[in-house]
């Protein structure tokens, strides 16, 4: 079966189309069975270090030495007058005087390995210096390698040099001669572009030249091109070939994308593709069927150039060494059988036995939170066990390659990084798991899996991962690593009989040096003994006054920076593409906390940052015509910190300024929800009703309101206000519970509107809602879940969607109707998000910070001072979390690694929750001030 059947298989199950490739023998062209497959790729463990370093391999370019490649460039031009090179971060931009680069249009890519990229480039200067042409390269050898990350995002990996044609005419020769210049070299094939020749390095694609962007319906910064009726699209970087159609494709003989009707795929002429599992720019994991055997196999493939490590080795050589693990565990292991390691259009693939089953990780998930955990733990020992009776070390063992089968026994996947006991090779560290002996590429011994085997049991008793935020300069001692998780340890276990239990066991196999650390007989000794431990003391940091929330001010402070142009604040890493003014990830959220601190403790500091942040948000906002209504991710959250700021500096032009905002904001708008829609809109106009009395604030939020009711549905008996299919929206079609983007947020707002404006109609829609809650909640001892929403079966208990933000209406409700079924509900979600508090992160919207602003809210409106114990006890979850940041104990943000200063997911979230634990006061931004 061709080639081309492949793709376009892969394609139709993720709902996208490829263009026709012919087949060739070329060792580089991936193209015909490379990751282009799926949209949504998922990852399949945590992102971590991978440290290549196979001994007597040929080093290839060391990290850290200086790089050769803008040298290279500076000699390339030292004689040629006229022509300016620029470094930034990452790239280095080469042009030519006097050269206009267009607004859009075909551009090239050319492509490289690590070890190739010298001589890549210096062939690319060859053509491009006489041609006269504006490029941009990767600056460094270490950004060509991340560039070529087995993980690195699809749409834009193996782009090592990016080159602007003046026009299409000039595109096309320069296509040829880069073709022929770079003819025979290695490197990736490019997923998102078309290669000029199958095998070619040269790749193009239509797109922007000149970044445009524009703000999309979902608060996120979109880079845009125009089309030929004038209207803005969305440049999109998908992971296949995907111009617009409007753009003719570039060369006369080209053939548009056609798709050709298979029923499968058949790989080295036995093994036939039923569906993709997972993508990653390293490649695919496939279901197949073995056509000898008739039985159900798994397929892992590795594209040719990509995850080229420091040390020689690639991601391919990393598959080899799986095949050879497999073969060295045998056929009566707990791994999968390998039945064959085969090359196709130079990426290799591994075909082994299929594992019905779970990972452990989604397995745990799945269970209760008070799990008995000695039956599993006994399981994880013995096959630990069982693999290093062969001789082997696992030194990447997770809970992503641990299987459980239905009827509860494990199997061990994902082989790349083992290795034979005592000898080195390739390192591999997924975050929380990883023996800090193999970071320092160590010999491989078994007493590192003994240390990922008490992070397995970490999460096996706390349903969390043993991640802890690295400090900042990096380089701490491993020793007082360990002692930061266990004061987090301790902590848990003072309220969970399991962790308790298990203390002394994860704590011993997880000690930072690996002659102390416990073996598997001493570990086995433990389960039999039923051991409980004597209580520990909590070391861990202060959240209080001089702790915690002192320094994330400090830190808000220290952090906030005018003169970077592009951001006020560094984002978290999810951030860098959001609205740098919003709530959400931009400025006006750590704004409206600084402005908090200053109205709460009268901080001069802080005054005088909410002073440099309002005006930097006001000119930044300049006319912008893209007025988005949400709270969060729109604009309607700036307008209320920004006049929450106007009234702390007694800045009348600013307050103005906002008002003026307010009334630009739309009345009609196609998404209902608080953080991107109408409801969001809707408190902010009602929350600065109740600092005005402006009578057409009233009128306003009266009108927002009216159409919030008027569009309520019905589905089922289900009171839900959906997202419509047609809008132009990530969340288009979603019908949701929650009270970020669905009925628990619409109905909080209708029920403000309707007690402020004295309108029943509103309130009856609340009580309404209220009923779905009680029709839809999952009761057990562990207290009270909702799912998203009615097409998930996941309970949650985020702010967002689940528990803190259901309970968050509930407990205005109870107020409201004085119902003790509502109150009920309300304290059971409470109970909830408390004994999964493990579970969750720092921040507001997936979080503690957001878990606990509900429970303060239950705390104010119950007098009940468990609710406000526990707040208290979800501070020190968040205060376990803390790590030294240049000096200051910092929690981080919702990365985990990170110190982003956003409100819904960053440090800022966190101190807001903080200051208000400290000082009391309504919740914010709920139209209660």
């Amino acid at each position: 079966m061709r080639t081309t059947a492949f793709v376009w298989l892969m394609h139709r199950l993720g709902g996208v189309t490829c263009q026709s490739i012919t087949r060739t023998e070329n060792r580089r062209k991936a193209t015909s069975i490379h990751g282009q497959l799926v949209r949504g790729c998922a990852v399949s463990r945590l992102p971590g270090g991978t440290t290549p370093c196979r001994p007597g391999s040929p080093p290839a370019l060391a990290i850290g030495m200086p790089s050769p490649l803008v040298d290279i460039t500076e000699a390339r031009l030292t004689n040629v007058p006229g022509w300016s090179v620029r470094e930034t971060d990452f790239w280095c931009t080469v042009r030519p005087d006097g050269v206009e680069t267009r607004a859009q249009g075909w551009k090239l890519h050319v492509s490289a390995t690590v070890a190739s990229a010298p001589e890549v480039l210096t062939r690319v200067l060859d053509v491009l210096v006489p041609a006269g042409c504006v490029f941009k390269f990767a600056g460094s050898p270490e950004h060509v390698r991340e560039l070529n990350g087995g993980h690195y995002p699809r749409g834009g990996a193996g782009k090592f040099v990016t080159i602007y044609p003046v026009d299409d005419d000039q595109f096309r020769c320069l296509a040829a001669e880069l073709h022929q210049a770079t003819d025979g070299l290695p490197g990736p094939t490019i997923l998102s572009d078309r290669p000029y020749r199958p095998g070619s390095l040269v790749h193009y694609r239509y797109g922007a030249f000149i970044g445009e962007q524009r703000l999309g319906n979902d608060g996120h910064l979109l880079e845009v091109i125009t089309a030929p009726d004038g209207s803005k699209v969305e440049d999109r970087r998908d992971a296949w070939f995907n111009p617009p159609e409007w753009a003719p494709l570039p060369f006369p003989d080209e053939q548009p994308v056609v798709a050709e009707e298979v029923d499968g795929v058949l790989l080295a002429g036995r093994f036939v593709v039923r569906r993709a599992i997972r993508h990653a720019n390293k490649g695919g994991v496939f279901e197949a069927i073995d056509q000898v055997t008739g039985d159900e196999v798994i397929v892992k493939q590795a594209r040719a150039g990509v995850g080229d490590g420091p040390d020689g080795w690639d991601l391919q050589a990393a598959l080899r060494n799986e095949a050879e693990m497999l073969d060295q565990l045998g056929e009566q292991s707990p791994a999968p059988r390998r039945i064959a390691l085969f090359d196709q259009d130079g990426d290799l693939f591994l075909v082994q036995e299929r594992i019905d089953g779970k990972t452990l990780r989604a397995w745990r998930a799945e269970q209760p939170v008070a799990l008995p955990w000695r039956e599993t733990a006994g399981r994880l020992i013995d096959l630990v066990a069982a693999v290093h009776a062969q001789g082997v070390v696992l030194r990447d063992l997770s809970p992503l390659n641990v299987m459980v089968r239905e009827d509860g026994t494990l199997a061990i996947i994902d082989l790349e990084y083992a290795a034979l006991a005592g000898t080195k090779s390739v390192a591999a560290v997924t975050p929380g798991y990883g023996a800090p002996e193999i970071s320092r590429r160590d010999e491989a011994t078994p007493a590192a899996d003994h240390h990922a085997l008490g992070g397995l049991l970490f999460l096996l008793c706390t349903g969390a991962d043993p991640i802890l935020t690295e400090a900042v300069p990096p380089g701490t001692d491993p020793a007082q690593e360990a002692k930061r998780l266990e004061a987090w340890l301790t902590l848990i276990a003072e309220t969970d009989d399991r962790t308790a239990e298990a203390l002394p066991l994860i704590l011993g196999l997880r000690r930072p040096d690996p002659a102390d650390r416990w073996g598997l007989e001493k570990a086995r000794a433990f389960l039999a003994g039923n051991h409980v431990p004597a209580a520990s003391a909590n070391t861990s940091a202060s959240y209080g006054p001089g702790g915690l929330l002192d320094n994330g001010v400090s830190h808000l402070l220290a952090k906030l920076d005018p003169n970077t142009g592009e951001r006020l604040w560094p984002p978290s890493v999810y951030g860098d593409s959001g609205d740098p003014c919003n709530i959400y990830h931009g400025a006006a959220g750590p704004m409206a906390v600084l402005t908090w601190v200053a109205e709460l403790r009268e901080d001069a500091a802080a005054v005088d940052g909410v002073q440099a942040a309002a005006g930097w948000i006001r000119e930044r906002l300049g006319p912008s015509p893209e007025l988005l209504p949400g709270l969060y991710f729109g604009r309607a959250g700036t307008i209320v910190a920004l006049h929450e700021a106007a009234r702390l500096l007694a800045d009348d032009d600013l307050s103005a300024y906002a008002m003026t905002q307010l009334g630009r904001l739309p009345l009609e708008w196609p998404n209902p929800d608080v953080t991107h829609g109408l409801a969001g809109a809707g408190f902010a106009t009602l929350e600065l009703w109740n600092h005005t009395h402006d009578p057409a604030l009233a009128a306003r939020a009266r009108k927002y309101a009216e159409v919030l009711a008027d569009r309520a549905e019905r589905q089922a008996g289900r009171l839900l206000w959906p997202v419509p299919d047609t809008f132009d929206s990530k969340l288009a079609g979603l019908t949701d519970y929650g009270f970020a983007h669905g009925t628990a947020g619409i109905a909080s707002y209708l029920l403000a509107a309707g007690t402020r404006l004295d309108e029943p109609e509103w309130i009856d829609l609340a009580v309404e809602a209220g009923r779905l809650f009680d029709q839809e909640a999952l009761e057990s001892d562990e207290g009270t879940l909702w799912t998203s929403g009615p097409n998930d079966s996941r309970p949650l208990d985020y702010w967002c969607s689940g528990s803190a933000g259901i309970g968050t209406f509930l407990v205005r409700l109870w107020r409201t109707t004085g119902d003790p079924r509502t109150l009920e509900l309300a304290e059971g979600a409470a109970e909830a998000v408390w004994r999964r508090r493990w579970l969750a992160g720092t921040s507001v919207c997936h979080g503690l910070a957001g878990t606990g602003e509900f429970l303060l809210d239950l705390a104010e409106a119950t007098g009940k001072e468990l609710h406000r114990f526990r707040a208290e006890g979800l501070a020190e979850a968040i205060a376990a979390r803390a790590a030294s940041v240049d000096g200051q104990l910092l929690a981080p943000d919702e990365s985990m690694r990170g110190f982003g200063a956003d409100y819904a997911v960053g440090v800022s979230g966190w101190v807001a929750f903080l200051l208000r634990l400290q000082h009391g006061g309504p919740r914010r931004w709920m139209a209660e001030s």
